[in-house]
């Protein structure tokens, strides 16, 4: 799969292991900014492969938040499926969803997370502030036999709302 000017950076699975043990993931990393009252929008298929996740680090590449497969709700408009969940049709059609990025602290409290949201924020010593910089990883591993890097569903599209609503 190509890349593009929001994903620049790319590993390869065939040519060595960035993160080992993960023998046969493969990771696109993008660095963005977090407009003031904005959101990073990430929209997407789940791919045929056996696990992705997005993962988000400060510039240290501590890591600050993640969303497994499992964890992020299928979009209902339309009424999408997420492959990944138990019990479900790994080939349903269509299986969408987005994932949004807020300069905010996520919550102690996993109840209080908001769905399909990653939390990018700076520890000062016991506080933490919410961060308008980020790093985000999305990691695919394994994708199922004779299928691309991304599990033939490409790289997640990118879109940025701006705190007075507009995109």
């Amino acid at each position: 799969p190509t890349q593009d000017c929001f994903w620049g950076a790319r590993s390869d699975p065939n040519a060595g292991n960035v993160l080992y043990p993960d023998e046969r993931a493969t990771y696109w990393v993008a660095t963005l900014q977090i407009p003031a009252g904005g959101e990073v929008i990430l929209s997407g298929e789940y791919p045929h492969a056996r696990y992705m996740s997005f993962n988000i680090y400060n510039s240290r590449l501590e890591p600050l938040d993640a969303l497994a497969d499992v964890e992020i709700a299928a979009d209902t408009n339309p009424a999408s499926t997420n492959t990944f969940a138990l019990g479900a049709n790994r080939n349903a059609l269509p299986k969408k969803y987005q994932v949004r990025i807020v300069a905010g602290v996520r919550p102690d409290d996993p109840t209080q997370r908001a769905p399909n949201t990653l939390y990018s924020f700076q520890a000062l010593g016991g506080q933490r502030q919410p961060s308008n910089n980020a790093t985000i990883i999305y990691r695919i591993y394994v994708e199922d036999k004779d299928r691309d890097l991304t599990g033939d569903v490409g790289l997640p599209q990118v879109s940025l709302k701006q705190a007075n609503g507009t995109v």
